[in-house]
């Protein structure tokens, strides 16, 4: 005959043709379960109760399906119990009759010992025993960190929320443009003058002669450079509004839409970003937010055109060019968290394009 300890002051008595399970309290020993070969397992009226068993003190040794000892992750403790079968189970509202219990943290110090016990009961009742070992706890992952709160600016553009997302252009945004397009006009006439003067004297042309020529080529660029910023200047818009009663995206120059995209073509959101390592700092050379539709094309949200530090970014850490997913454990522009912004605002995943000059 053995005798196993159990946790609530419980021992397992075997024998060869015997499997009892004793209650020690008071100095003096309970029996409340007995289980023996080619009959009904009987307990007590209290162990009854406990379980939800039949009243009458018998269980049916063909309404137990097989005795299982498995280790919970819940209370790091064996359990050793009875599966038994639908027609036992209905009534309890569960199939699960657990017999004694062994707290074992590092699973392995009581593991043979109810290892053993579970056998002989599966011995004595004729039953399979199975062993369910533990399995590997996943670790739980790190909360991600929360997103930079609004608002959040970078270059001409800053993120707010005013009822709903937007990104608001600075209204000093145009006046670099029509500088711009001035000094290009003016170097235009610049060009055309002394060419055509130099092609109409009545002295001998230049060496080379073809210099005049080359003088109207450079004007003929630079006037496509000043067309090309005022048609900028009279069609960009200075709004990007996500518009949450029609679950759509909007370009707007004041009050005028210039575009428009449904939320439901958007698949993913891409942060876009030219970055050079400049000494300990990170510089970002030119940045984008683009949405990624449905049949493969971007929509450009806004663009980021004037460098600026990434003061967020790690000194030591390596510019690795690619795309990987974005979240806010690893973003570290104000740009890569507006687009963090976005992407969760409309229920997309998100990405990080880098690019290393």
């Amino acid at each position: 005959m053995n005798r196993f300890s159990a946790a609530g002051n419980l021992t397992i008595e075997v024998a060869p043709d015997q499997w009892r399970l004793i209650a020690n309290g008071n100095f003096q020993e309970r029996v409340l379960l007995e289980a023996s070969t080619n009959q009904a397992i009987r307990y007590i009226p209290a162990f009854a109760n406990k379980r939800r068993l039949p009243d009458n003190g018998e269980l049916p040794v063909s309404t137990v399906q097989r005795v299982v000892l498995g280790w919970s992750h819940q209370d790091e403790s064996w359990h050793l119990g009875l599966l038994l079968g639908p027609e036992i189970a209905t009534d309890r509202g569960s199939r699960w009759v657990e017999l004694a219990s062994w707290p074992d943290a590092e699973t392995t110090v009581f593991r043979e010992l109810a290892k053993d016990a579970g056998k002989h009961l599966g011995s004595v009742l004729s039953r399979p025993f199975s062993l369910v070992e533990p399995q590997a706890k996943e670790p739980v992952p790190e909360p991600l960190p929360p997103l930079r709160p609004l608002p959040l600016e970078f270059d001409d553009w800053t993120l707010v929320e005013e009822g709903t997302l937007r990104f608001n252009r600075a209204p000093g945004w145009r006046w670099p443009n029509i500088r711009r397009a001035i000094w290009y006009s003016l170097l235009v006439i610049i060009y055309v003058v002394l060419s055509i003067v130099t092609l109409l004297q009545p002295v001998a042309l230049p060496r080379p002669e073809w210099l005049p020529y080359l003088g109207l080529a450079v004007a003929a660029v630079l006037l496509g450079l000043v067309v090309y910023t005022l048609y900028r200047l009279m069609t960009d818009y200075d709004h990007v509004v996500l518009d949450d009663t029609r679950r759509s995206i909007v370009g707007r120059r004041g009050d005028k839409e210039r575009w428009r995209v449904d939320n439901v073509a958007i698949v993913s959101l891409y942060v876009s970003e030219v970055v050079k390592q400049k000494g300990e700092k990170r510089q970002i050379l030119h940045g984008e937010i683009n949405a990624q539709l449905q049949d493969g094309g971007f929509r450009n949200l806004l663009t980021q055109y004037q460098p600026t530090e990434d003061t967020h970014s790690y000194p030591d850490s390596e510019i690795i060019d690619g795309v990987t997913p974005l979240t806010a454990r690893n973003a570290t522009s104000d740009l890569q968290h507006a687009g963090l912004w976005i992407s969760q605002s409309l229920g997309v995943p998100s990405y990080l394009d880098i690019r290393r000059r």
